[in-house]
């Protein structure tokens, strides 16, 4: 999506004419955050780089649980030689 020009929106507060949503531009935060445009990305939304931030605590969180169930899998069902 150009994030330069006007484009459909989902959003319903643009739906009923408001003229600010919380949540608008957060989508381009994010994607300026990921290609290390920190300037542009505060420009969309100043919440778009600790939303990146976030997700990736929690990305690390997940992957760690799942590797220790996955470890504690291996160790209840190992058998003895």
């Amino acid at each position: 999506m150009d994030c330069s020009g006007e484009h459909y929106s989902l959003c319903v507060a643009k739906w009923i004419g408001l003229p600010w949503c919380p949540g608008c531009g957060i989508g381009h935060a994010i994607h300026e955050t990921f290609h290390g445009n920190w300037s542009q990305s505060f420009q969309y939304h100043p919440l778009g780089i600790p939303a990146v931030l976030i997700l990736f605590y929690r990305i690390t969180v997940l992957t760690r649980l799942q590797i220790a169930s996955i470890n504690s899998y291996i160790a209840f069902n190992k058998k003895p030689i």
